[in-house]
């Protein structure tokens, strides 16, 4: 397999020559997309010396950089690009790791798993990780480890064929999504993570803008999620839904995806939501629907709508959607055939009105029930299996 290694950079003058280095000692192809940094001229660096730089005039974002080597790398016929960052978090020296993956095909998307067990691992890290990985199994299906590692191999054939929206940290992201999405596989492979003490640590993460656009990023990914068509596959694979006449296939399809604590209580939620809604007689079908594009739980996705059947979730919503438009409740006195029959459609609008506001409500309180529950359980089991 022919492999580059791509190193984006941008002000790590610190680190990057050593890094950048490193990683030429274990393979051949070594390009470097400087990325505007304003602290260190690699092309100057590393004129003269087999280590390709190619510069952006100005910042552009790491998704910028790792399409500018898509872009470089595609026509020149390399199979895969390998990706790690120039703050010295990754040991080049775990390429090798990658290599006996890539040999087999050219097509599986290789993650490195970091190691979180060493020092200084920061907070935002871990949860960063937890909250991507949860929303990556909702739009894949697949579960996945380290969704924000920057240690990746990308097969470049197809990679050169998805188009991305992101153009920061967000582009690996939806980049993973989107490669799964198009039918590649997926392998990941444990490598060393080292952390600076904060003091010391160089990062341009920005918590609260880089986390907006996070959440932006899935929030997107999900809604196109839900739209039944339109995603090409560049690579074909095993069906996705059951075959209803195998008892088997079609009782792992309704039971067994996502039941993680997490992934039962999102599933009630959007079960819960959709029910309050005024969605009363294809309710469930809706339910069935958006669980299976989201890969959630389809049973408890459905059983969640049970506490919230008519008549008292609409009544409560009419009730409240009523009070939204004249200021007061709707009082038995004033039920009568025009009231319920010739306005029908008023009181269809109040159910809606009402639901807007008290749909989340609800689906989130029976959302922490179920998480709350799930754990219990869980930790029941896990006491009965101690004792025996």
């Amino acid at each position: 397999m022919r492999c580059c290694c791509v190193i984006p950079v941008f002000n790590h003058a610190s680190t990057a020559p050593a890094v950048i280095e490193r990683t030429r000692a274990v393979i051949p192809n070594v390009l470097v997309i400087d990325d505007g940094s304003e602290d260190i001229d690699l092309a100057e660096h590393y004129a003269g010396t087999d280590i390709e730089v190619i510069r952006h005039p100005r910042n552009m974002g790491k998704g910028a950089a790792l399409l500018t080597a898509v872009r470089t790398l595609a026509p020149r016929g390399y199979d895969y690009m390998i990706t790690l960052d120039a703050d010295a978090q990754h040991d080049p020296e775990d390429i090798p790791r990658f290599l006996p993956i890539l040999e087999k095909n050219d097509w599986t998307l290789v993650a490195g798993v970091r190691d979180f067990s060493v020092p200084n691992v920061p907070g935002r890290s871990k949860f960063g990780r937890m909250f991507s990985n949860f929303w990556f199994l909702v739009e894949t299906g697949k579960k996945i480890s380290d969704s924000q590692s920057g240690f990746r191999a990308y097969p470049l054939k197809y990679i050169s064929r998805i188009r991305c929206s992101s153009l920061h940290y967000t582009f690996e992201t939806e980049l993973l999504t989107r490669c799964m999405w198009a039918g590649l596989d997926l392998a990941e492979v444990p490598i060393s993570t080292h952390y600076d003490p904060p003091g010391e640590r160089v990062s341009h993460f920005h918590p609260f803008r880089d986390n907006l656009r996070m959440t932006w990023l899935h929030t997107r990914l999900v809604f196109r999620r839900l739209v039944p068509f339109g995603i090409k596959k560049l690579r074909q694979t095993p069906r996705e839904y059951p075959r209803l006449w195998k008892p088997k296939e079609l009782w792992d399809w309704l039971v067994k995806e996502n039941t993680s604590s997490l992934g039962l209580a999102f599933s009630a939620f959007v079960g819960a939501l959709l029910a309050v809604y005024p969605t009363y007689g294809f309710c469930t079908i809706l339910i069935l629907y958006v669980a299976t594009r989201l890969h959630l739980n389809k049973a408890m996705a459905v059983m969640a709508q049970n506490p919230f059947m008519p008549p008292f979730c609409p009544v409560v919503c009419i009730e409240l959607g009523y009070y939204l438009r004249h200021g007061k409740f709707l009082l038995p006195e004033d039920l009568n055939f025009h009231s319920t029959v010739r306005e029908i459609h008023l009181r269809w609008f109040e159910w809606l009105l009402g639901s807007v506001i008290l749909a989340p409500v609800f689906a989130l309180i029976f959302a922490v029930i179920v998480y709350f529950a799930a754990e219990l359980c869980r930790a029941i089991i896990r006491r009965r299996s101690a004792r025996t």
